[in-house]
């Protein structure tokens, strides 16, 4: 169940169900405070209550339906309601082709309209209080690189707003929460620019709101916010907010050896609490919940290996030390809240020198029980040369390999995982271009150098090395 609505008005709630013996769902809607109603009602597939004599549930669109228009297959890739819910703009794939054919249709009459029609769509957002549409197009290589405004009952042809025709350059749109802007991303792997549209002038309006330099890539480590007046973008006219250094930040108490931490989905936009995973090499994923507010978190759920269960923990703690206080960051992550496996199993990472002089990163992971210099078997996994990320965190089937004495490691090798703000493993999109292509040899390479260290410095035994290298296309 999702939630669609303007704070002014009251909410309705929107909701997918399938009826008895129909293979896909049908896309309703119903006011929220008809809830009690709802539930009550014996059969909610009629829509009404007989007793008040209330509609209280619509059907929007049944994709049943659907799945006839479009040859027996119905699926949906993105759905926007207009911001006075009278329309509503949904993408269905066309499997005969293709493509995502964008459709608009009107929730008064339930019928599709006859304008916008458009093939590969693959986003959409509402302007001018639900009278304009913009959607985003692709190639014929799947890549966004055309934006369309789109008047809803006009006869006039719908207007290009944006085009980017370069093979490594990307658009998109999505409007903000009042819907009172929608802002166009442009961005490649070398710059990205943002453009915000006022909803009440869609041609006039466009202004710039943010470009950067070239980055290569990488993210930007020093951030702080702007505001600007509406009726000009001047950044003559720009204001700072407010800058990070004077927000006080803690640093999150971690335990040893973190090697990801993964956002959760954190729906509601007015919350304190931020969700997210804490993965690690010696330690069971841990689901946080943080406190902005106050600076807390609880551990809502982590596996507790020694007791083969999985268990809930709540567990609250306050938050470690300012930004300032740098010094005693690493160690206030030693925390007994945390279900830590350090006690049985070590993590070390090394810096490998490759062949043509490049360090490559290099993790290794052991029992300490089983660890003996210059004997134990081992496994170097060098997944990552095809743009892939190495899967750097706590596995139940290792667990079997680390008890009997195995030591995994994992290598960084050129070519890992890249996009906008992360390259290969963090480093940038030099670093996966280097390992892709004609410079394909520097992966092995890599590899090859951080098997050698492991053997050169009795980690492993000689005779036991065993590679795991499918995504190195050796």
């Amino acid at each position: 169940m999702f939630f669609f609505g303007n704070l002014e008005v009251e909410f309705r709630l929107y909701y997918r169900r399938v009826e008895e013996g129909k293979q896909y769902p049908v896309l309703c809607r119903r006011f929220a405070s008809l809830n009690e109603e709802f539930i009550s009602h014996k059969s909610p597939t009629g829509g009404f209550d007989f007793i008040s004599g209330k509609r209280i549930e619509q059907k929007l669109i049944d994709y049943n339906q659907e799945a006839e228009r479009f040859w027996g297959y119905a699926y949906e890739e993105v759905s926007e309601v207009s911001p006075h819910r009278r329309f509503i703009a949904y993408t269905m794939y066309d499997k005969d082709n293709d493509f995502f054919k964008l459709c608009v249709r009107d929730l008064n009459s339930g019928s599709l309209c006859s304008k916008p029609q458009a093939d590969w769509v693959c986003n959409v957002a509402w302007a001018k209080g639900g009278q304009a549409l913009l959607y985003v197009v692709t190639d014929q290589k799947k890549k966004p690189y055309r934006i369309y405004c789109s008047m809803l009952g006009s006869k006039d042809e719908d207007v290009i707003l944006l085009e980017e025709p370069e093979e490594n350059v990307h658009v998109n749109i999505k409007h903000t929460k009042d819907f009172k802007f929608v802002t166009l991303y442009v961005f490649s792997t070398t710059y990205s620019k943002l453009v915000h549209i006022t909803l009440s002038s869609i041609i006039k309006a466009i202004f710039i709101f943010f470009t950067n330099a070239k980055k290569e890539g990488q993210s930007v480590n020093y951030h702080y916010i702007l505001r600007s007046p509406l009726h000009s973008s001047s950044p003559r006219k720009w204001e700072d907010v407010f800058h990070l250094k004077e927000l006080g930040l803690h640093f999150l108490p971690l335990p040893e050896s973190v090697s990801q931490i993964s956002h959760g989905p954190n729906y509601d936009f007015y919350s304190p609490i931020m969700r997210f995973t804490i993965s690690s090499f010696v330690m069971p994923d841990a689901v946080v919940d943080y406190n902005l507010s106050n600076g807390k978190f609880e551990i809502i759920q982590q596996q507790n290996l020694l007791q083969e269960r999985t268990c809930v923990l709540y567990v609250t703690t306050s938050v470690g030390p300012t930004i300032d206080n740098k010094s005693n960051s690493n160690n206030y992550g030693e925390s007994k809240s945390w279900n830590d496996l350090s006690e049985f199993y070590g993590c070390e990472n090394h810096q490998v020198v490759s062949s043509d002089g490049v360090k490559v990163g290099l993790t290794i992971v052991y029992s300490h029980k089983r660890k003996k210099e210059g004997e134990n078997p081992g496994l170097l996994h060098g997944h990552g040369a095809c743009g892939e990320l190495l899967l750097k965190k706590w596995c139940n089937e290792s667990k079997s390999l680390l008890d009997r004495g195995w030591i995994l490691a994992y290598a960084d090798v050129r070519g890992g995982f890249c996009c906008i703000f992360m390259g290969g493993g963090g480093r940038g999109k030099k670093w996966h271009e280097d390992g892709r292509s004609i410079k394909k040899q520097n992966s092995i390479n890599d590899y090859i150098s951080c098997a050698k260290f492991l053997i050169n410095n009795k980690i492993i035994h000689q005779n036991k090395l065993a590679g795991w290298s499918y995504d190195l296309d050796i």
